[in-house]
């Protein structure tokens, strides 16, 4: 198997491509992509603050309060959440999840 069929599997026995660092949640592509996103009423915020004060501050809320950031498990305000073929997600997977430590066997990680 090549190295891509070996992360894939792994994925699939795990259940995703991501990690919070906070919980050790293991999440798939669409629930990072979620955490990513601008909720609707923030959207609305930015709408009203742009008209009635400045853009500069439907910037800054954007920038800063904007994202939601949060893990959907614990619910952690996190900016850590980590794809599991890094470095650093597998250390993090190492510790979150010490039981499937023998499915990283045939992985390897370059520095990223």
């Amino acid at each position: 198997m090549t190295q891509k069929e070996h992360w894939k599997h792994f994925y699939n026995t795990v259940g995703g491509e991501y990690i919070c660092e906070e919980c050790g949640n293991i999440l798939t592509s669409a629930q990072y992509k979620a955490i990513r996103e601008t909720s609707g009423n923030n959207w609305l915020l930015i709408i009203i603050l742009s008209i009635i004060l400045t853009p500069l501050f439907a910037i800054i809320h954007l920038a800063f309060f904007g994202v939601k950031k949060r893990c959907p498990v614990c619910r952690t305000k996190t900016k850590r959440t980590l794809p599991l073929n890094s470095i650093e997600g597998i250390r993090v997977f190492k510790e979150k999840h010490p039981e499937y430590i023998n499915l990283l066997d045939n992985l390897s990680v370059g520095k990223k």
